[in-house]
């Protein structure tokens, strides 16, 4: 990385030959750059290489002449920096470094971009870009592979078998691979030897920075999540475990500890494909367009919960990082029995609701597999073997799969379950279990009674706890696995998103300001948590009226 020098460019100063010789200071080009994308940006600055129209020049291109804009005055910080073309030689040779387009512009008119020039203030439309120039007496750095790993892994998502270049990055990637430079702000001292650890860097000037903390790093501030290697629980003991590295807190390259494949433990439970019964014949219903984007566990205010509510709260002069998670994640069913025959409906409603069309990188297209019969329902059958397993964990998967047999309860699958879609409950049709202990009547025995593994079962997790499963843990999986309490919330207005941009209702805008506000840095703040009130199931209402929401370790 080679540093240069940064200055400000208004948009409304860029040259003219970006709007095809037309003037460039009014509010119609204005909304007419924010809506042009980045790729289009650098091709019209003419950095786009005739060979080849994917990567882009960023060395050999013409450079443009700069020189200070007059408005600019020294003792203002909002405009000192600020350059406009010279349209002569002679000046500060450099290149236009832009952003991404503004999706929201569309709906901006020109004479509100007008009003903003002349009133500028916070809430306004973006009114500038970039001019890199370069330095005569620069050197340049070479970064070390975690810091660039560190950038590529900020912005790309997740692939198939690799990280996906997301946002900007998904522009200037392939010049990075065509072996050429791409321009990045950054922060900090970029040399390896400095080991600062507030280097970071970015395609923006207010670029994302990594957090201080992992999502694993938080949990394992509640002790019950904390990795035993030679004590793994019931769970870890069933379905086997593979350890890294860092799991077992061992160097690779210098530990002579037992290697995590000397470890790992091979799981006992295999799950095989269920298939549609042919008794219950299935259609597709037809194609639903909606948003259906992953969730962020970014946004620190929804995923956590305490004082503060950031990733990169650590512990500092004394004081323990207060963030912990705030809970398990879970989507609801909403439609009891007797209340099939308007779930689809209900669905694609909730689904198109969350359309927005301005959206077009986000909007997915969906096709839901739905009774032949409106009103029916779906069955699938499969198989679930195990072998040399305790009773007690033949009855922890019964009891699981089965709400500990309560047939109300329902689990949720598949991509649309935020919208009720995927309701499933699981039910033994036939089962051959053969003991391996002599002493139960030897190797061909049967075991017939599948309630005996539950009874056993709970018979071990009260040696725990003799309350159970009246505990937190269980109550809440069981209330919010209830369809009746779903569509208590579906009927009090709780169940619907936030919704987007200048589509979000005023309540929910208002919610997420509060939200935002509570997310500070300051321990002393009093920062209320944004979370429903947790369902109870009914078996427990009784005895737990008026219990709130409660954080689950």
């Amino acid at each position: 990385m080679t540093p240069c020098d940064k200055k400000i460019i208004r948009i409304r100063a860029l040259p003219k030959s970006l709007n095809g010789g037309r003037p460039t200071d009014n509010g119609e080009w204005h909304k007419d750059w924010l809506q042009t994308k980045l790729p289009d940006r650098y091709r019209d600055a003419g950095y786009a290489d005739p060979k080849d129209k994917n990567p882009f020049d960023f060395e050999t291109s013409v450079k443009t002449s700069f020189m200070r804009d007059p408005r600019a005055r020294q003792n203002d910080p909002a405009h000192k920096d600020q350059v406009v073309p010279s349209g002569a030689s002679g000046g500060m040779e450099g290149w236009f470094v832009f952003s991404a387009h503004s999706p929201t512009a569309k709906r901006i008119a020109a004479n509100k971009l007008d009003d903003e020039e002349r009133a500028l203030g916070p809430g306004n439309q973006k009114t500038r870009e970039y001019v890199f120039l370069d330095r005569a007496d620069a050197q340049g750095v070479r970064l070390s592979q975690a810091a660039f790993e560190e950038f590529e892994r900020i912005n790309s998502k997740p692939g198939k078998t690799a990280l996906k270049p997301d946002g900007s990055y998904a522009v200037l990637a392939p010049t990075l691979e065509a072996g050429r430079r791409i321009p990045v702000f950054f922060v900090g001292d970029p040399s390896p030897q400095a080991r600062d650890p507030d280097f970071a860097m970015g395609l923006t000037r207010l670029f994302k920075l990594p957090h201080a903390n992992s999502v694993g790093d938080v949990l394992l501030r509640q002790p019950r999540h904390k990795l035993d290697v030679d004590n793994p629980d019931m769970v870890e003991a069933l379905f086997g475990y593979v350890y890294d590295d860092h799991d077992l807190d061992r160097d690779a390259k210098t530990d002579s500890r037992d290697a995590p494949s000397e470890v790992a433990r091979k799981g006992r439970v295999s799950f095989g494909f269920a298939r549609l019964s042919r008794e219950t014949p299935a259609r597709e219903t037809s194609v639903v367009t909606t948003i259906a984007m992953a969730p962020r566990a970014s946004y620190a205010p929804f995923y956590l919960r305490g004082p503060i509510k950031d990733w990169t709260d650590e512990a500092t002069n004394g004081r323990k990082g207060d963030a912990r998670l705030a809970g398990r994640k879970r989507y609801f069913p909403r439609f009891p029995s007797g209340a099939r025959a308007g779930g689809e409906d209900a669905i694609r409603a909730t689904l198109q609701r969350r359309d927005n069309a301005d959206a077009k990188d986000s909007r997915s297209q969906l096709r839901l597999l739905a009774p032949r019969q409106k009103g029916g329902e779906l069955v699938f059958c499969g198989t679930i073997r195990l072998r040399n397993v305790l009773a007690e964990e033949i009855g922890a998967l019964l009891w699981t799969l089965t709400f500990g047999g309560d047939a109300s309860k329902r689990h949720m699958i598949g991509r649309a379950k935020n919208a009720g879609a995927g309701q499933a409950r699981v039910t033994v049709v036939g089962h051959s279990l053969k003991t391996n202990r002599a002493n139960e009547g030897g190797a061909e025995n049967i075991v017939g009674d599948l309630a005996f593994f539950i009874e056993k079962f709970e018979e071990h997790m009260r040696k725990s706890d003799a309350r159970w499963p009246d505990v937190a843990d269980i109550k809440e999986f069981l209330g919010v696995s209830d369809p009746a309490l779903g569509a208590k919330l579906v009927e009090d207005g709780k169940a619907e998103f936030l919704g987007t941009g200048l589509n979000m209702p005023a309540a929910h805008r208002d919610l997420r300001t509060k939200v935002q506000a509570s997310a500070k840095m300051d321990p002393s703040s009093d920062a209320p948590e944004r979370l429903l009130e947790t369902p109870i199931s009914r078996r427990f209402e009784q005895s737990n009226a008026g219990l709130g929401a409660r954080s689950v370790d």
